[in-house]
């Protein structure tokens, strides 16, 4: 079995798919989740990584975590063109960003903590439908992109 290192950029971006391939999973379940935060967090998570694994790209690792920190919105304003033209995100991915953005850094990141009360919330579908563009199906178009730039 190969092992790749989970925090180069392929990995970061393979780590981050099964986190979205993980919440797909749930879907395709008899038994659905009573509550969506759990497939929130496994999306926003996914993102996440996957975001960071374009950045790392020519940004050190170490330093992401410090400049980004979990901010969806921040990540996402820093993806480069190349993988925008192979992952174009639409005003619908841009809306399901934004949202999941909300509970996976602060004020209130509740998606990691509970927070009471009621939200309206998007369907896991809703959410889902928009992400599907991330996945492994282009291998050779992945493993030539996600390399370390020379620096």
């Amino acid at each position: 079995m190969s092992e790749i290192d989970r925090t180069s950029p392929i990995g970061l971006y393979n780590f981050g798919v099964s986190y979205l391939d993980t919440a797909r999973l749930t879907l395709t379940a008899l038994k659905q989740p009573m509550f969506n935060d759990p497939i929130e967090f496994l999306c926003a998570h996914g993102l996440e990584l996957i975001f960071k694994a374009e950045i790392c790209r020519t940004f050190d690792i170490e330093k992401i975590p410090k400049k980004y920190g979990h901010n969806l919105i921040k990540l996402r304003r820093a993806l480069g063109e190349k993988f925008l033209s192979q992952f174009p995100i639409n005003a619908e991915c841009d809306n399901v960003i934004n949202y999941l953005a909300l509970g996976h850094a602060g004020p209130n990141w509740r998606n990691r903590y509970l927070i009471t009360g009621h939200r309206k919330s998007l369907t896991p579908s809703q959410i889902l439908r928009p992400l599907n563009c991330f996945d492994t199906s282009q291998r050779k178009w992945l493993t030539s992109h996600f390399v370390r730039a020379e620096t």
